[in-house]
């Protein structure tokens, strides 16, 4: 930009500022951006700015904050992630051009995110932020958990498409199991072999006993150890208080169900990463120990099958064995894969069930503040009819995706007659906080806010927010090229050059700003 020119290096900029009942001179140096000094009364301020080398100082974060709290009444010590900001509510009252500020009347920024055009917009309107911000941290959650499904596919690949498919082979390999244990606990080598074949299946059996639960606890010890890495953590106290506001609108039975799937959402994403750990702990141990003791048994089992190697007996009897033990694994993965599908499905109903119950309170919010929403819907009609006689439509409303905004002029088929969306949008707002307790008493409007607009309209818009401006006490102020003042179309009582506090020209150097000529 500009301030970067090597030319203003060290240069002060100072501005005088009306905020709240006090005049405050205001400077910020090229050179120290993150500093900023204050003249004038800041005693009542929500943030004191410090005493540094005998200048009032603050930092751009606590004035930024201090600008919110004071212009906009935002509350300075409330930490939410998806909150209207200073910089967001004051750029509907100052637009900026090269950054698509003239383009929709609810947006200032052709890249501003949905939940920042809802969250802002609706503080503007009067209407629960709140709702809008739990509205995004829903879609975040959301959108963490088909994140999370996705990882989780490519360790249980085709089980999250069919838990009902795991369940019934669950099943099926329980009861195979059970038979097989039966059929092993009753298999009787024949009784000539004596106390070495009795022994050596009693190694047999006791081997790959342990052998199976390291099968069993190694498929664990990978499934947990690549969980710990991609385990996405959540923060269930976010929507908290979502379960509380549910209990204002629904039946007992279905906030004792919100609170159920709160504290299984809690237990899982909380506690999850420390079980792993311990899980992972323990099998490593008990794994290493059986390691140990398999090989004992091994050479002990040698010296015997060396005997009895030719039997055939003992080979059937070790291949059932083998078999059963194999399906103890699979039953084990599958169980635990059952049960992270089971999880995730869990919360998607639960996110679904909050969704509605969200989209139900915007509804309600809507129905409570018909008052301010009839304030804001009058002062737009109005100002379209004074600019082209005809009506126009402020719609607030909402949808499954939060807040709906939406301004239409009858005849509204151009450019200009966007512009003037625009214009009738931001006189309403300017008109609305003109009102309220804090306000930023202003509203900036760039020449572009008259691209393509007829002489006439101009000439009406410029008269409308000189007499609107006065009758609400607020300062408006607008940049306009000479050859673009309709010069022709303002009434006769209006004088258009007593309302003129400064001319730029490129006739001479001190008329430009800042050596910028066009």
């Amino acid at each position: 930009g500009v301030l970067n020119n090597t030319i203003l290096d060290d240069w002060t900029f100072t501005v005088t500022l009306d905020i709240g009942d006090d005049i405050y001179s205001i400077s910020r140096t090229t050179k120290n951006r993150a500093k900023i000094q204050i003249v004038g009364d800041c005693s009542k301020w929500p943030i004191i700015p410090k005493i540094t080398d005998r200048k009032r100082m603050i930092t751009c974060v606590a004035w930024k904050k201090t600008l919110g709290a004071m212009m906009y009444g935002l509350d300075i010590d409330k930490d939410v992630k998806f909150a209207p900001t200073f910089r967001s509510l004051f750029s509907y009252f100052a637009r900026r051009t090269n950054h698509g500020g003239y383009s929709d009347p609810f947006m200032h920024n052709s890249r501003q995110l949905t939940w920042d055009i809802q969250v802002n917009n609706a503080y503007l309107l009067g209407l629960d932020w709140n709702l809008a911000s739990q509205k995004q941290v829903l879609r975040e959650t959301e959108y963490d958990l088909k994140q999370t499904r996705k990882s989780t596919e490519v360790t249980l690949k085709d089980s999250l498409d069919d838990g009902a498919e795991l369940e019934a082979t669950r099943i099926r390999l329980e009861d195979e199991i059970k038979t097989e244990k039966e059929h092993i606990d009753n298999f009787r080598v024949h009784k000539t072999y004596g106390s070495l074949e009795e022994n050596v299946n009693k190694i047999t059996k006791e081997m790959h006993h342990m052998l199976n639960l390291n099968v069993a606890d190694r498929r664990l010890l990978d499934l947990y150890q690549t969980s710990v890495v991609e385990e996405t953590d959540a923060d269930p106290e976010q929507i908290s208080q979502i379960y509380k506001e549910a209990g204002l609108l629904f039946p007992d039975v279905v906030t004792k169900r919100l609170e159920d799937v709160k504290n299984f959402h809690k237990r899982l994403v909380q506690n999850r990463r420390d079980y792993l750990h311990r899980e992972i702990d323990r099998l490593k141990d008990a794994v290493m120990r059986r390691d140990q003791k398999i090989q004992e048994m091994g050479e002990a089992k040698t010296k015997i099958m060396n005997i009895l190697k030719t039997h055939g007996a003992l080979e059937e009897f070790l291949k059932i064995q083998e078999n059963h033990q194999n399906k103890v694994a699979t039953l084990e993965d599958i169980t635990h894969r059952l049960k992270i599908v089971r999880d995730i499905d869990d919360t998607k109903d639960a996110l679904a069930l909050e969704s509605a119950l969200l989209t139900q309170q915007i509804k309600s919010d809507l129905a409570e503040r018909e008052a301010q929403r009839a304030d804001a819907i009058r002062a737009f009609n109005l100002y379209s009819r004074r600019l082209y006689n005809a009506p126009g439509t402020l719609s607030i409303g909402s949808s499954s995706s939060g807040y709906n905004f939406g301004v239409r002029i009858e005849r509204s088929d151009s450019h200009g007659y966007t512009n003037m969306n625009i214009f009738c949008y931001d006189m309403t707002l300017a008109r609305l906080w003109a009102h309220k307790q804090t306000s930023p008493g202003f509203l900036v409007h760039d020449s572009m806010i008259f691209a393509d607009v007829d002489h006439r309209q101009v000439a009406h818009a410029v008269q409308l927010a000189d007499a609107e401006s006065r009758k609400h006490r607020y300062q408006y102020i607008c940049m306009m090229n000479s050859d673009s003042v309709p010069w022709d179309e303002f009434d006769s009582d209006f004088d258009f050059d007593s309302h003129v506090v400064l001319r730029l020209t490129d006739a001479t150097e001190d008329g430009s700003l800042l050596g910028i000529r066009f």
